[in-house]
């Protein structure tokens, strides 16, 4: 049983040696973590291969240009062979039993599973600030995010990224239906895994935190301060980017799943009264 994880890094020398510690002393040793760089400007590769030379299980994938997060991911995955996989964000950190935990789960879900049935298992996160501070101890409550919501009908998962990569593993069928079917631009890898588990295979949430989700200013999108003088132009751009952002998303969504444009706007509101409603 060959079990990958997949870590794509950019700039992210400040966290990522916590991050690669929580992996390498995981109480599930027997796997092998592979590192592709997307061209970093700071130490994040000397970083990786310090650890390459001090640990056999480190693998640092050759790379020759910038890809963004989702190609290099998806890049990763299609260079690796292995019977599960885990994906791993550069600033996080891992619980010691994350990786023995999903891989029982795993199991146990595919002794009731059709033989290569696509599988995914995600679990919650405890969200943290960038000391590793608590800010809540489940993601899911957090974000309002109830997996029974999704687990109840399927379609929800066209319209929220329901699960971070990090929460995730995966198995080798799961992995050889989304190379197979891969569209051209793919936003998120992780919801990509989701759409395709979801159409092809099968799910499951585990309901347990297994990740320090990290929130620091790094990973927060869109603030910047702005002049009372640019205060209309601002809510203007702001509006626009959301309008292009949006439209992407359905693009994204709809060369996976073929959903129309109202069945996804009504599957959207459908989604977010009830999760707000819990």
């Amino acid at each position: 049983m060959k079990t990958a994880i997949l870590l794509s890094t950019y700039n992210g020398e400040k966290y990522l040696s916590q991050q690669l510690t929580s992996i390498l002393r995981q109480t599930y040793g027997q796997f092998q973590l592979y590192c592709r760089d997307d061209h970093s400007s700071d130490a994040t590769v000397e970083i990786l291969q310090k650890m390459e030379q001090q640990d056999g299980r480190v693998v640092l994938v050759p790379s020759d240009k910038n890809l963004g997060a989702a190609e290099s991911f998806m890049t990763l995955l299609a260079t690796v062979d292995a019977d599960y996989y885990l994906f791993a964000d550069q600033d996080d950190v891992w619980m010691p039993h994350k990786i023995q935990t999903l891989l029982n789960k795993m199991q146990q879900e595919e002794k009731t599973a059709p033989l290569r049935l696509p599988l995914l298992i995600f679990s919650d996160l405890q969200v943290v600030d960038s000391l590793l501070r608590e800010i809540a101890p489940s993601f899911w409550s957090f974000n309002k995010l109830p997996p029974q919501l999704l687990t109840q009908n399927l379609d929800f998962i066209n319209v929220f990224n329901a699960a971070p990569g990090c929460s995730m593993i995966f198995n080798r069928a799961l992995r050889d239906k989304a190379l197979e079917i891969r569209p051209e631009n793919i936003l998120m890898h992780d919801w990509y895994l989701m759409l395709v588990a979801a159409r092809h295979g099968r799910f499951v949430p585990h309901n347990e935190p297994l990740v320090q989700y990290r929130q620091h200013e790094a990973n927060v999108l869109g603030a910047q301060q702005q002049k009372a003088g640019e205060k209309w132009l601002g809510a203007l751009g702001r509006l626009r980017r959301i309008y292009h952002g949006q439209r992407d998303v359905y693009r994204f969504v709809k060369s996976v799943t073929g959903i129309s444009y109202l069945h996804y706007i009504s599957l959207k509101l459908k989604f977010n009264i009830l999760r707000f409603r819990t």
